[in-house]
């Protein structure tokens, strides 16, 4: 699903906490843009209802299932770059001390569709996984 082996050097690279926003910045990211073409997209599809002309037509009817389909694309983007980030905080707590996102990824292990992260806090050295 994510991040073709980059999630681990990621997260080890700056830090869970800032992994996560990066995550939260670019999700919320991709709902401005798929607001922005589906926006876009309705003003070609009105600007495709008001014309005579086959070319503006065609190009407005184009342009409008372009914007559309990629709004669309963009918000199901965010939707799973959020759920994601946000299934992975929810597990990044330390269950001997409680800290939370101090971590460090030992390896990871890809089986089936799942990602398994092998993490150790950094606070107090105890190890768990984390599944995504």
């Amino acid at each position: 699903m994510y991040w073709g082996g980059n999630l681990m050097r990621e997260i080890n690279g700056d830090g869970f906490r800032r992994w996560y926003e990066r995550q939260l910045i670019g999700g919320f990211s991709f709902i401005a843009l798929g607001l922005l073409l589906i926006v876009a997209g309705a003003a070609f599809l009105e600007v495709w209802l008001g014309h005579e002309s086959a070319t503006v037509d065609l190009l407005s009817a184009g342009m409008a299932f372009v914007s559309l389909g990629s709004g669309g694309y963009c918000w199901v983007k965010a939707a799973a770059t959020i759920g994601a980030a946000e299934h992975l905080a929810q597990q990044a707590v330390c269950t001997s001390c409680k800290s939370y996102g101090r971590i460090n990824c030992q390896s990871e292990r890809h089986e089936g569709g799942a990602l398994t992260l092998f993490v150790q806090c950094l606070r107090c050295n105890h190890p768990w996984s984390l599944t995504l």
